[in-house]
């Protein structure tokens, strides 16, 4: 079964060399984007705090992403990578538990959960 993969990024700019990265490392993995240019504007007049209203904003895509079929979530820009311990049912796709602290170096991004499903 082909594995469908949700690219959730903040523009628009880092999209094609992303998707070029996933084909070439999982050819078998069918890519779709989500994009919202205005979230870096938001953390940026929340004095570079992410606000309530952008984790909103993450739960819906992931909720969207999930409807789409998505098997997991990459975010695509280390300004949003907190709302991976904010999000349910999802978990972390380092494998921790949700709600603990991300290693140094590991890539933000959503699995769904089982029982999600």
């Amino acid at each position: 079964m082909q594995t469908k993969l949700a690219l959730l990024s903040t523009g628009i700019g880092n999209v094609e060399s992303i998707m070029a990265l996933v084909k070439e490392l999982r050819p078998d993995t069918e890519v779709f984007n989500i994009v919202d240019d205005s979230i870096v504007r938001s953390i940026a007049a929340n004095g570079n705090v992410v606000p309530p209203s952008v984790f909103r904003r993450m739960a819906g895509y992931m909720a969207f992403a999930e409807e789409a079929g998505a098997d997991a979530v990459l975010l695509t820009c280390s300004s949003i990578s907190e709302s991976v311990d904010r999000a349910q049912p999802f978990r972390p796709a380092d494998g921790r538990p949700a709600g603990t602290s991300k290693p140094r170096g590991a890539a933000p991004g959503w699995r769904f959960s089982p029982a999600a499903r």
